[in-house]
């Protein structure tokens, strides 16, 4: 079956570019994997002074807040790359520097599965 004409444009461009195959959806697993396993093992732990809530809904958020802070706040809305292949926003890496801005701003941090 062949691909949409802007894929197959894409694809051309991406070819002219030197770029090879795309992985097997396995090798991405692994991959992947790796990958999450060194960002795991190189995040420093979020700050105290922040209280980290994951609201598992439809679409799971991770809500950064600054402890002593009440009342209405402002949002900051955080959408992490990752081309749904690497990361996520429930996975801890991203806690310590999202935990820094809801602290320098003043404001709830939501970070976006």
């Amino acid at each position: 079956m062949p691909f949409d004409p802007a894929i197959e444009e894409l694809l051309e461009t991406m070819k002219k570019a030197g770029g090879g195959p795309l992985p097997s959806e396995q090798e991405m697993i692994a991959r992947r994997d790796e990958f999450n396993a060194w960002i795991a093992a190189s995040a420093r732990p979020p700050r105290a002074d922040v209280k980290i809530t994951d609201v598992l809904a439809d679409v799971p958020v991770r809500l950064y807040r600054p402890v002593g802070v009440e009342g209405d706040i402002p949002l900051h809305l955080y959408l992490h790359g990752g081309a749904f292949i690497l990361g996520s926003a429930m996975d801890g890496a991203q806690d310590a520097e999202l935990a820094d801005r809801a602290v320098a701003a003043g404001c709830v941090v939501a970070s976006v599965e």
